[in-house]
């Protein structure tokens, strides 16, 4: 989502601005510190460097070296770019001069989780060693293509427990995310999660989405008649998870009726409906969950976007959109119940 992706930069910014300038004598360095988990992008400020000359080594928790980065640092600004290794709970950032052998600064990464419990529209999580914590929301389309925002507001973290919880006025669904900043003294480290959810292709045996926190272990059962299907996985960068149900040991593809079920949240169940998608005249036409938006991406041959457009189903879940894709591009519809848990219907135009 925009707004993830630009904040850290702004804060940043801010961080450069509030450093004196870079010096080539070198005496008293100073470092800055801005990540988000599970990315590989880092970024900070530097200030009085001997030679603007900087050494940045990565290292897990167990001191393994990650890798080493070297830069020319005259404005005064950093950045560690991907691809590249994930930055995790408890990773180290040795901070050296030149071709010093003691590092002046070591971050290491604090502990930053969060929980998504849409049930009861509250969310929870720790942060240690944070001077101030700011939880932001976005509630978004089913295909978490068009989103909203809220101001990030501090969240009080309990000292002693060194957690913290903000119970939410709204019913927060499985197509809202969370924003989660730490920050102390110039530092930041932020954590981007989706709440939990189910995503459904029918005609697919691979169920998947989101869980309510990240290194999560997930079961996700699909009922039909007196057959079931189970699923199982663990939940990885902002708690998604993949998972193939099966059945006596064989992919158990979904199909409308069926019930799909969750233990991501107490009211994570969907019912897959009658669906279609194809064109009509050239434009795309479908049916999902009946009186909803559906959300129409379009990608040309080489998988490049290509467009958006939106409609409503109506009583019979059937929906018309004006999208008009070419030969070879693919087209996906995506569409959310009241909970947020999705369909997406694919269509390859010829």
């Amino acid at each position: 989502m925009r707004f993830r992706s630009i904040l850290p930069t702004v804060f940043a910014l801010a961080a450069i601005l509030a450093l004196p300038a870079t010096g080539m004598a070198g005496g008293n360095p100073q470092a800055s510190f801005s990540t988000t988990l599970g990315g590989c992008y880092v970024q900070g400020t530097v200030s009085d460097i001997a030679g603007n000359q900087l050494r940045i080594k990565h290292r897990s928790a167990n001191g393994a070296l990650k890798k080493t980065h070297t830069f020319d640092v005259p404005l005064g600004v950093y950045e560690i770019g991907c691809p590249g290794p994930g930055v995790v709970i408890a990773d180290s950032f040795q901070f050296f001069e030149g071709s010093a052998t003691t590092p002046f600064r070591t971050f290491t990464v604090p502990e930053l989780t969060l929980r998504t419990d849409r049930f009861n529209d509250r969310v929870s999580g720790t942060a240690t060693r944070a001077a101030q914590v700011y939880l932001s929301a976005s509630t978004c389309d089913a295909a978490f293509f068009g989103c909203t925002s809220f101001p990030a507001e501090p969240v009080p973290v309990d000292p002693t427990t060194q957690r913290f919880a903000r119970n939410l006025p709204e019913d927060i669904t499985g197509t809202w995310s969370f924003d989660v900043r730490w920050e102390k003294g110039g530092d930041s480290v932020w954590l981007h999660q989706r709440v939990a959810g189910i995503l459904v292709r029918p005609g697919s045996a691979v169920v998947g989405r989101a869980g309510p926190l990240i290194g999560r272990s997930v079961v996700v059962s699909v009922r039909r008649g007196q057959k079931t299907g189970i699923g199982t996985a663990t939940t990885k960068q902002e708690a998604r998870f993949s998972t193939t149900i099966r059945r006596s040991g064989s992919p158990m593809p979904v199909r409308a009726g069926d019930l799909v079920s969750s233990d991501i949240a107490a009211d994570a169940t969907l019912v897959v409906p009658a669906t279609s998608i194809s064109l009509d005249g050239g434009f795309v036409v479908g049916r999902c969950f009946k009186s909803r938006r559906v959300t129409v991406l379009l990608y040309d041959a080489g998988g490049a976007w290509q467009g958006v457009t939106s409609a409503t189903s109506n009583a019979t879940g059937h929906w018309t959109t004006t999208a008009a894709p070419s030969a070879g591009w693919r087209v996906q519809a995506w569409c959310a119940n009241v909970r947020g848990d999705t369909i997406r219907l694919d269509l390859l135009a010829n």
